[in-house]
């Protein structure tokens, strides 16, 4: 049988960017005709999103207000019916045959949890990610670590993980908390450094509240996780 996806995006205005960004992706998958589902969540666009959603005929489109990506992620992920789920921020344009590739690897290793690229001109950001050794697991080449950015993993995922703190990724980087809660349940979490996404919409948020606030949460250097565990925050320490 086929393998059925899960494509979450969540949305705040860039609609123009949406649709480069939907219309590159699908493309390019390297899966003839794959099943893909689009859940799609838009939290309170104002540029006229609607414009294009008929476009793309989503199984899902819903607008909510525009109070937490986590909220929004964890309402998207409550309706996915696919064996995987494509978690792809609306700004992330993948190389050629990525969601083939990604799917090889998933498959190839064994307990894997969450499956991530890497991004193109993060090393500095993701310094501890981008270092770690590289590990041969059944001739697939990865990084063991954090699986954070552009990421794929089975629905099975949250049966054990359970979904999003949602008073945690208020302002991002909920990524890292998801896969620190997989790592926990005893999954294999890695990004695949063959396969580069490039982020288009970097620096579209360098002002504003939004960015304010982020900035200011990240200046934090530890991260209160669900069960009391501690971990360092990889944007302002490298422990």
């Amino acid at each position: 049988m086929q393998d059925k996806f899960s494509l979450v995006v969540c949305t705040y205005n860039r609609t123009k960017l949406t649709d480069e960004f939907l219309a590159h992706n699908l493309s390019n998958t390297g899966i003839e005709n794959p099943n893909i589902e689009l859940i799609w969540i838009d939290n309170g666009s104002t540029d006229g999103v609607e414009s294009i959603v008929e476009k793309y005929q989503p199984e899902v489109f819903l607008k909510r207000k525009n109070d937490c990506l986590s909220k929004s992620k964890n309402t998207a992920y409550s309706v996915c019916r696919g064996d995987w789920v494509i978690d792809l921020e609306n700004d992330f344009f993948m190389p050629d045959n990525w969601l083939r590739c990604m799917l090889e690897y998933g498959k190839a290793i064994p307990n894997t949890g969450i499956i991530a690229t890497k991004v193109l001109h993060w090393d500095s950001l993701l310094e501890l990610e981008y270092t770690t050794p590289i590990t041969n697991i059944n001739g697939k080449e990865v990084l063991v670590t954090r699986a954070v950015g552009p990421r794929i993993f089975s629905k099975e995922l949250f049966k054990v993980c359970g979904f999003l703190t949602e008073n945690y990724g208020f302002y991002g980087a909920e990524d890292f908390e998801i896969s620190e809660r997989s790592k926990r349940a005893g999954f294999t979490n890695y990004i695949i450094p063959t396969i580069v996404a490039d982020h288009k919409g970097i620096g579209q948020w360098d002002a504003g509240e939004y960015r304010e606030n982020k900035n200011k949460g990240l200046k934090e250097p530890k991260i209160e996780f669900p069960e009391g565990q501690i971990y360092y925050n990889p944007f302002v320490s490298s422990k």
